[in-house]
């Protein structure tokens, strides 16, 4: 498509003359940490703010910035080391949970759109499947957003701690 040949043209001119800040020119790890810890702040600030009234949206949320603190703390392992490495670990730890809420989360809204079809009724059988199954994405999700906060939790010192050994 003319998009994806534009997008070619202007990636091959970008290897060709990358275009540099200022900030090109400093040790990685002073630019770096920063941008880690920043990120890092961010899904902090968000997993603290979850409680059992949260709604399914914000764990969400929480999810994504969680895993864009895990992606910084990645690119970072290189000129940061090993704690870098490990706060990405812990990221991860955190944000599996939440992705099985997630997978709950939207099953529950796919069979819910199909209960509400009126093109396509559903018998009997089919709507007290239906609704076991709603209340089953229901308890996997709950319980998925126990183990996310649990974990979170549980992590808080560790978590402290490598903020601290990254500058932060």
């Amino acid at each position: 498509s003319a998009r994806a040949s534009a997008l070619r043209r202007d990636l091959v001119r970008t290897a060709r003359e990358p275009l540099f800040t200022g900030k090109a020119g400093r040790p990685a790890h002073k630019v770096l940490a920063p941008r880690v810890l920043e990120a890092d702040r961010r899904a902090a600030a968000r997993f603290e703010a979850l409680d059992d009234r949260t709604p399914a949206d914000s764990w969400h949320l929480a999810r994504i910035a969680a895993k864009r603190a895990r992606y910084a703390a990645e690119v970072g392992i290189g000129p940061l080391g090993r704690p870098a490495q490990d706060l990405a670990r812990l990221w991860i730890e955190v944000t599996e949970p939440l992705g099985a809420a997630q997978d709950a989360v939207v099953q529950r809204e796919l069979v819910l759109e199909r209960i509400a079809d009126p093109a396509s009724p559903l018998s009997a059988v089919e709507a007290f499947t239906c609704g076991m199954f709603v209340a089953s994405t229901h308890d996997r999700e709950l319980v998925a957003q126990t183990e996310a906060r649990d974990g979170w939790a549980a992590s808080r010192r560790r978590h402290s701690d490598l903020r601290r050994s990254l500058g932060g």
